[in-house]
């Protein structure tokens, strides 16, 4: 799973949020839109990942290197999760978007850098 934005056209989106992050002003939930195939779900996983990231380099993105970009990477971070639905083009169920906020008021396992513990989750489609 990529934990980097590579994708220039985002880049601008990018530097507003980490803005956003550098003023401790981070919204507690942002709603990413754009033609299909732009790079949304690539955005937020690289979101994901720098927020749940206990070294962020320089430009906010993941290091890539510590235990959670690990975990990341290997698709097992506790506290990153995605909901999308059981089959392509049917709903999300509701017993699902319960058992996700349930689980989103639980503290997190790590902390990042800013020593903030976390969950982060990507709703697919919103």
């Amino acid at each position: 799973m990529s934990m980097r934005l590579d994708l220039p056209w985002l880049e601008p989106a990018w530097q507003r949020v980490q803005r956003s992050r550098e003023r401790g002003r981070m919204p507690h939930a942002l709603l990413l839109t754009g033609p299909r195939g732009v790079g949304k779900r690539h955005f937020a996983r690289a979101l994901a990942a720098a927020l749940l990231c206990a070294e962020p380099d320089r430009s906010g993105q993941a290091c890539g290197h510590c235990t959670p970009c690990g975990w990341f990477a290997a698709g097992s971070h506790p506290d990153w999760l995605e909901l999308e639905p059981e089959e392509p083009g049917k709903a999300i169920r509701i017993d699902a978007v319960r058992g996700l906020c349930q689980t989103l008021t639980l503290t997190g396992h790590v902390a990042g850098q800013d020593g903030v513990t976390r969950r982060v989750a990507a709703i697919r489609p919103a």
